[in-house]
């Protein structure tokens, strides 16, 4: 299929960004790379199929205003700098959802990795296994959704939905440092259609590129939290999540507004039980022993070992299949072309990273 875009959007990284350019190069998409770092990407002109589109400190809602204005193709998906998106997986999930019209997005399964310490890949997201949220009620999809969450960010979708929100939607959340993007981006394409998570490797996340927890807590709030925290910020986000409900599926805004407070309000009852569970509970002692004592590649062997068995006989999942262990080997050939110095990088980047 030639009518997919893919959007990778970064910041202070340009290691990753020719990284997963090498990787998306021989590829049919329309590249877009949404840069917000102060110097230009100076490797941009060894990739002829790029649209290179520089906002320099710009904010994260305004770069991707600013690029999806430029994407005209029929499916499109954004792809982090420091992740790898199966190319081949891509092409199905578009070819899904051109033969299942009443579904808004479509993904796979993932894996982790960590360069840092080995190559060994060990699954990810677990609770994305076989997902389908085929309700036909858009109530009764977002209380399936919200009920186990699961991102739906770096799907499949169709262009006309990601433009619509990050060109319309997210813009009007820019008054808070919350990042609320991602819960929202989800909750809306779940309003707008189905989801399924297909039974195909999708996409491999580099573990060891992530921000760490302690800066996401000061610059990332859930929504429960802001619901107490900033009233009004949670009332805009009520409005404006119950308006697009309202228009799509032709329903009084006070009607839609009362459904979506039920599903955020079972939502909400269902965050606090982790936090009670984690308060009483011990972390397992032979757990803390062997993450310890153990090189990190025995523990990330262990983990690859623990989920091939709790996946076993999945398709595609974790590279049981010729075309995913393909497909990951592909990715592993560019990892190992790129000796990223992790430390350097995170550090420049952890110094002016805003969302």
């Amino acid at each position: 299929m030639n009518n997919i875009s893919v959007v990778i959007p970064t910041h202070y990284r340009h290691v990753f960004l020719s990284r997963v350019l090498d990787y998306y190069k021989n590829s049919k998409f329309k590249i877009y790379v949404a840069d917000s770092s102060k110097d230009i990407f100076k490797d941009r002109t060894k990739y002829e199929n790029i649209t290179y589109l520089h906002f320099p400190e710009d904010l994260y809602f305004r770069k991707m205003q600013k690029s999806f204005s430029y994407v005209n193709t029929k499916y499109s998906f954004i792809c982090a700098d420091d992740d790898f998106v199966s190319i081949e997986s891509v092409k199905k999930c578009a070819l899904y959802l051109e033969e299942n019209q009443d579904y808004s997005s479509a993904q796979g399964h993932y894996v982790a990795f960590n360069p840092a310490s080995s190559l060994i890949p060990y699954p990810k997201y677990l609770n994305l296994l076989n997902l389908n949220i085929c309700e036909d009620n858009p109530v009764d999809r977002l209380n399936n959704q919200l009920a186990n969450y699961v991102f739906h960010y770096y799907a499949v979708h169709r262009t006309s939905f990601l433009k619509y929100f990050f060109e319309e939607i997210n813009p009007k959340f820019s008054n808070t440092s919350a990042n609320v993007t991602e819960l929202a981006n989800t909750m809306l394409s779940i309003i707008n259609g189905k989801h399924r998570s297909l039974p195909i490797f999708y996409a491999a996340r580099d573990d060891a590129a992530g921000i760490p927890d302690n800066m996401r807590k000061e610059k990332h709030f859930q929504i429960e939290e802001i619901q107490k925290s900033d009233p009004d910020f949670f009332e805009k986000f009520v409005i404006i999540v119950s308006n697009f409900f309202s228009k799509k599926h032709s329903i009084p805004i006070d009607e839609a507004r009362l459904k979506l407070e039920k599903v955020l309000e079972k939502y909400f009852e269902k965050q606090k039980m982790p936090q009670q569970i984690r308060k009483l509970s011990k972390p397992s002692l032979p757990k803390k022993i062997l993450n310890n004592i153990l090189p990190t590649f025995l523990v990330e062997r262990l983990k690859n070992q623990i989920y091939k068995k709790k996946t076993n006989g999945i398709k595609g999942f974790p590279f049981s299949d010729k075309e995913s262990k393909k497909q990951w080997q592909e990715m592993k050939n560019v990892i190992c072309r790129h000796d990223i110095d992790y430390s350097k990088i995170m550090k420049k980047y952890l110094e002016s990273w805003h969302y």
